[in-house]
């Protein structure tokens, strides 16, 4: 439906006072700052920015059956924006600014940033004649994109008889819609005399230009050739060293857009190249930037246009354009009609987005409890996955008996059974805590733990049946009463501790496993949760985790940072216990069983033997061996009366976390006799867990135009032939020999022949030869390992430099400070230097020649508050190993997770909400580009946003979004509106690939 008539809407308009915007501006040079525009009338900018009373500035409101008010809630830059919005079946909210002065024959430019909410509205120019008459008008539409940011714009030539334009922002007549528009212009680009039809005061330089001609050289406006009409001007450079120059006065540009600068030239002398300089100012006449475009090829003795494409920097308001000859030879150029209009962008695009592949899974688990569910022994365990899976798999036969989604999870920890067995409670998703009923395999969500809590990491059961959780963040401790369905919060942990991370409870304490700062033992009264202590570590780390915490009577069994194991008297309070350590009285780097019955001996396989452990003695006769037996495979041990093969006892089944099960009845071991021992036989099963789909972590191009894909949740690396007309994801990674060998995947990158990895936990590098056939543990061959040197976790940025590979580091749990690192060409030792922004880690890369580009995240390892206030940009030199520049130039900013060079040269950076263009020599602020409105949460950051190129256009992934913007025009196309996780997106052959969770997806435009 057409916008009511354009009349209407601003028939009060042609009667409010002009604003000054007629106003003459003189643009002058300053002391000590690069030689202003000669002075010359130009245009004053329209008060576009709402940032004050819009009726006040001059613009006409009109609410029509709709609303048009300013806001502060949105903002593309300053703190508000104008709302208009508009009814179904009423009509249109408007704002008009009306008498803009224009001049026959010349062309305007106006634009506006627009938010749209819903539906559809309109920016209009409408020409009038001098008795304020309609005589022609030009429109653009807002985009489809919704939720960000985009500029919407026209161009109009003025026809015969214009006098004056009144633009108007309008909703749609009829058309129910909701849109903030801000940062509103109008500007005439105009170069004043760019024909050079008007003669200057003398006849060296034509009027409104500034000439300048070194000794033996000249500058002069000729008749006798030009391109068009009457004049043009020649310049005669006579000087081996200098050029000669020639300024055009001021044109008025619109602030952050493309403009494209364009002159005739004739060159009948000397190396046929021309050269273009053009410099920005801002309304104070400020010198903001300078680009310059020699040799600019032409073809000798003919007329060339020579032509370049310029961003307007964020608060430029003029522009001047410098012709000149080269510096470094002799010629003789003819210049004529010199333009500067709006770059046209490429303009808009439509996307369709297709399924290409999922990527499965290994089976992986991170915890298991044992089960007696009608005297048969089951296999209880939370399988990662896309979302993660609690998984119950009878141990005898091995099949799954029951698979319970948990939405919101993708790794679980926490598993504890009820007091009476009945019962398993699970840590779900989002903090919650869930109940799950074997007997009827039914599972209760029953709510979420803590306002706060994300993730639950470990569950206990007192003796009094509460169910006590350890969470992150903010370290929490909590209890969960089935008798009275309620959850109690107790005070954090505190000291610095963000994590939560095991716990173990008996009839008196709660005993807390804390990190990843300093990492200690609380122990907490259950009774008078005010009274807690603090158990110190054996040996105290500044970095890690108590991982896993189980009691057996007074001792306490811990998983320690680093892998170690301790045991820790509760009631003598040391860390010296003879019953954890071998007989050459080092500790027993196993956990030992856990049990079922409270004061139960428990077990440890060591040096050839089972070791059984009364935790109600004390001293040497508190552990004995009793038989003679290989240690089972097996991360998770436990002691549980049961029925397996039609034998009742004690069985200690031993899950290797994957697939299998060992199983040893100690009730059935025969005395020892003399001074020989036993032989345990040992029964192996095997389990049919399940494996889920993963989310996607990471996202590379590979070195023969393959898709590189790595999973989240442990070692999952797969492939993708983009030509293939039926693509699937293939892993490479062999199951389970490569597990032990290649970690999670961060980050990859490929450069010539060579694939690099980062892998997790350690910062593993490893690089691939696809020449070669992929072998485990060969190829990819592990290069380095910066963990245990430079206490580095994740190889997360990885970027090319010429024949350098350049990666940056998340340093481990409860640090500060990443890695800046990379590769020479073929070498396999590494160079590192730190961060070059101290206390921040390295998330971005980017590379061009010896320079690498880099964003940081203000962020360090998880479980330490940052240091520093804002994340930062950096240019660093490999050969010099110095750094060029770092700046902010967002303060506040949690992350700049991606960093981007084009195929024009310039240097991109996004955080999760905004675009960023940077002058690659200095660091300095190019353009400031909100995308997407609000501020970004403080909390940890590493891959809030991606970047990438495709078809001109800058692809950004951020908050779960994927969109094309138009460099040149703003323009913001979308892409894919949800579902983008993580931020990943890579263009490959035209087409663009990008995550959503554990699906693979490719985008193509038309």
């Amino acid at each position: 439906m057409r916008r009511r008539s354009l009349a209407a809407i601003v028939a009060a308009a042609v009667v409010v006072l002009a604003l000054g915007v007629a106003a003459v501006l003189l643009l002058t040079g300053r002391a000590g700052e690069a030689p202003g525009p000669a002075p010359q009338p130009v245009p004053q900018a329209i008060p576009g920015g709402f940032e004050g009373d819009p009726a006040r500035a001059g613009w006409v409101l009109t609410a029509g059956d709709g609303v048009v008010s300013p806001t502060t809630t949105k903002a593309h830059s300053g703190s508000a924006s104008l709302q208009l919005t508009g009814t179904e079946g009423g009509a249109p909210a408007s704002a008009a600014l009306p008498r803009l002065p224009v001049v026959p024959g010349r062309t305007y430019a106006a634009g506006a940033f627009s938010l749209v909410g819903t539906g559809r509205q309109e920016l209009v120019v409408q020409f009038r004649d001098g008795a304020g008459q309609p005589i022609t008008d030009a429109s653009a539409p807002t985009g489809t994109t919704t939720g960000a940011w985009s500029r919407v714009s026209t161009t109009a030539t003025a026809p015969p008889g214009a006098a004056s334009a009144t633009l108007t922002l309008t909703a749609i007549d009829g058309v129910q819609s909701a849109v903030s528009w801000d940062d509103v212009s109008f500007v005439d680009s105009a170069v004043p005399n760019g024909g050079v039809e008007a003669e200057g005061p003398d006849s060296s330089c034509p009027q409104a230009w500034t000439c300048v001609a070194p000794a033996g050289s000249d500058s002069a406006r000729t008749t006798s050739e030009r391109h068009s009409g009457a004049a043009a001007l020649l310049l005669t450079d006579g000087s081996a060293d200098e050029a000669v120059t020639a300024v055009t006065g001021p044109v008025q540009v619109a602030p952050s857009v493309g403009q494209t600068f364009s002159a005739w030239v004739l060159v009948d002398s000397g190396e046929p190249t021309a050269g273009l300089t053009v410099r920005w100012y801002d309304a104070a006449r400020t010198l903001l930037a300078t680009d310059v475009h020699d040799g600019l090829r032409t073809d000798a003795g003919a007329w060339t246009q020579v032509e370049v494409t310029d961003p307007a920097p964020d608060t430029a308001a003029y522009a001047t354009v410098e012709v000149h000859t080269s510096a470094t030879g002799q010629g003789r150029a003819v210049w004529d009609d010199v333009a500067v209009e709006p770059a046209p962008g490429t303009g808009p695009q439509r996307w369709s987005t297709e399924r290409v592949a999922q990527l499965d899974g290994f089976t992986t688990t991170a915890t298991s409890r044992v089960l007696n569910v009608g005297g048969r022994p089951k296999l209880a365990t939370i399988v990662s996955g896309d979302p993660a899976s609690l998984q119950i798999a009878d141990v005898q036969t091995g099949t799954v008996d029951d698979v319970r989604r948990l939405p919101g999870l993708v790794h679980g920890w926490g598993l504890t059974e009820s007091a009476d067995g009945r019962s398993l409670y699970v840590g779900g998703g989002s903090g919650h805590l869930l109940r799950y009923d074997p007997a009827t395999k039914s599972l209760t969500d029953l709510g979420r733990a803590t306002p706060r809590a994300r993730l639950v990491f470990d569950l206990a059961t007192g003796p009094d049946g509460r169910v006590w959780g350890a969470s992150y963040p903010g370290g929490e401790v909590w209890a969960y009463d089935p008798a009275t369905q309620a959850f109690t919060v107790l005070d954090p942990v505190g000291s610095g501790h963000d994590y939560a991370r095991s716990i173990a409870v008996d009839r008196d304490w709660v005993y807390v496993g804390t990190g990843s700062v300093n990492p200690d033992i609380v122990r907490i009264s259950a009774a008078d949760p005010s009274r807690r202590t603090t158990i110190a570590l054996p040996d105290p780390v500044a970095s890690g985790f108590v991982v896993s915490l189980d009691l057996h009577g007074r001792y306490l069994a811990a998983r320690l940072p680093e892998g170690r194991r301790g045991v820790y008297d509760t009631v003598s309070q040391t860390w010296d216990v003879p019953l954890s350590q071998d007989a050459g009285g080092r500790q027993i780097q196993q956990t030992p069983t856990s049990t079922t019955v409270d004061g139960a001996p428990f077990y440890y396989f060591t040096n050839g033997r089972l070791w059984r452990v009364d935790p109600q003695a004390t001293g040497p006769a508190a552990k004995r061996a009793v038989a003679t037996v290989a240690a089972p495979e097996g991360r998770d041990r436990a002691v549980v009366r049961t029925r397996i093969g039609g034998v009742d006892g004690d069985w200690i089944l031993s899950f290797d976390g994957v697939d299998t099960v060992t199983a040893l009845n100690v009730s059935a071991l025969p005395p020892a006799t003399g001074a020989s021992l036993p032989a345990a036989p040992v029964r192996t099963l095997r389990l049919h867990l399940r494996p889920s789909p993963v989310p996607i972590k990471s996202l590379a191009v590979g070195s023969r135009g393959e898709v590189l894909v790595g999973g989240f949740g442990g070692s999952s690396l797969s492939m993708l032939d983009p030509a293939d007309p039926q693509p699937r994801l293939t892993p490479l990674i062999s199951d389970p020999v490569g597990r032990d060998v290649f970690g999670e995947v961060e980050g990859m990158v490929s450069n010539g022949r060579f694939d690099f990895f980062g892998s997790y936990t350690s910062a593993r590098l490893f690089r691939r030869d696809s020449t070669l056939p992929w072998v485990d543990g060969e190829n990819p061959r592990l290069l380095a390992t910066l963990g245990p040197t430079l206490g580095q976790d994740r190889p997360l940025a990885w970027a090319t430099s010429g024949d350098r590979t350049v990666f940056g580091t998340v340093p481990q749990y409860g640090r500060l400070g990443g890695v800046l690192g990379w590769f020479d060409g073929a070498d396999t030792t590494p160079q590192t230097v730190w961060c070059p922004v101290p206390d921040q880690s390295v998330v971005a890369l980017a590379g061009a020649g010896h320079v690498a580009y880099g964003g940081t995240s203000r962020w360090g390892g998880l479980g330490v508050r940052p240091s520093t206030a804002s994340a930062e940009l950096f240019a660093y030199d490999l050969e010099s190993r110095q750094a060029l520049w770092h700046v902010a130039p967002l303060p506040g900013a949690q992350a700049f997770t991606a960093v981007l060079l084009d195929s024009e040269g310039r240097l991109w950076a996004a955080t999760s909400t905004t675009l960023v263009e940077l002058d690659r020599a200095s660091g300095r602020v190019r353009r400031t580009l909100p995308l997407l409105p609000g501020a970004e949460r403080d909390e940890p950051t590493y891959r809030g946003a991606d970047l990438a190129e495709l078809d001109g256009r800058v692809v950004v992934a951020a908050q779960g979004r994927l969109y094309a913007v138009d460099p040149d025009t703003l323009a913001v196309d979308t892409i894919a509106s949800r579902g983008v996780a993580p931020a990943k997106v890579r263009a490959i052959d035209g087409l663009l690939y990008f995550p959503s969770r554990s699906v693979l997806l490719r985008a193509t435009s038309w």
